[in-house]
């Protein structure tokens, strides 16, 4: 984030308000990124002596992004379960040409 010109410090905001939002149990999409507790804390720790600079807080590729993320429907633990059963994501991988093809020199 900083090296693109975006404050760090809007991280921490980031996961402060994901708790206020969702209590101490994280969202399904950061399970693979458990709160070890002090998160925040380690952050802030990290960059307190980072230089400050001009940061950006907006530019127009990014409110494209944003617009596009708002779009973007967002699936329950249960529905992407049951997607990956019935074959609902193979069948829009298939569809969308994201199929992993292997080759001969695939490891």
């Amino acid at each position: 984030m900083y090296r693109a010109g975006y404050n760090p410090h809007a991280l921490t905001d980031f996961f402060k308000t994901l708790e206020s939002e969702g209590g101490k149990a994280p969202p399904q999409w950061l399970s693979d990124h458990p709160n070890p507790g002090n998160r925040e804390q380690a952050i802030e720790k990290e960059i307190r002596n980072w230089p400050p600079q001009h940061y950006t807080s907006n530019s127009p590729g990014f409110e494209k992004v944003r617009q596009h993320a708002k779009e973007v429907k967002a699936y329950t633990a249960a529905e992407i379960a049951q997607g990956a059963k019935s074959g609902q994501w193979a069948a829009m991988n298939q569809k969308n040409r994201a199929t992993f093809k292997p080759t001969s020199t695939t490891p």
